[in-house]
């Protein structure tokens, strides 16, 4: 009885182990909003196309265009690789909360201001501001480093953390399952004729 009782707890803190941490869960959450917010800027951005009547607006808004575009296919990927538990993808998160931040402050200034885009923008400061937060406690969350810490490793201290943002490897850990190839079985002639 005892016994099954300290399974079941091992059982317990290994899920408990392998739960994404609460602030992660609200990163999550922006960078679905940044999602749907490069949506609705791609769709203001050809409407100021459609509605443009020199070259300057059109050339500015299809450069707009084709940067939101980059951009939203990749905070896709770094949303669909939040869970993953891999470092790479710690990575890919925190530099969507930078392109973000850059597509916010680029439409700010580039674009007209009566633009359609603008009605789908949030203000670049308050945008800065929040998503440097979101940043900050992703750098400095003991939990969220463990959380993309590989199996048996040491979680590294904020400073590693922090270059790896911009340079290099964290881990020098190597994901792929090398399977290792095995010829084809060959069967004697004779033994199938028996």
């Amino acid at each position: 009885m005892k016994n099954g009782r300290l399974r079941r707890g091992n059982v317990r803190r290994s899920r408990k182990e392998n739960e994404m941490p609460a602030g992660l869960i609200i990163a999550e959450l922006f960078i679905a909003v940044m999602c749907i917010t490069y949506v609705f800027k791609i769709t203001g951005t050809m409407m100021d196309i459609e509605a443009a009547d020199t070259l300057y607006p059109s050339v500015i808004n299809v450069f707009m265009l084709q940067m939101n575009l980059v951009f939203l296919v990749t905070t896709v990927f770094a949303l669909l690789g939040v869970s993953s538990r891999r470092a790479e993808s710690w990575k890919k998160v925190v530099r969507s909360c930078f392109t973000f931040t850059f597509s916010s402050f680029m439409s700010a200034f580039l674009v007209h201001s009566d633009s359609y885009v603008h009605a789908f923008d949030f203000n670049p400061y308050a945008t800065a501001i929040v998503l440097g937060i979101v940043v900050l406690m992703m750098l400095f969350s003991y939990d969220i480093k463990k959380f993309y810490t590989p199996p048996l490793m040491k979680v590294r201290p904020t400073a590693s953390w922090a270059n790896y943002i911009l340079f290099g490897k964290l881990y020098n850990v190597d994901y792929q399952v090398k399977i290792k190839q095995t010829e084809p079985a060959v069967v004697n002639e004779e033994t199938q004729s028996s």
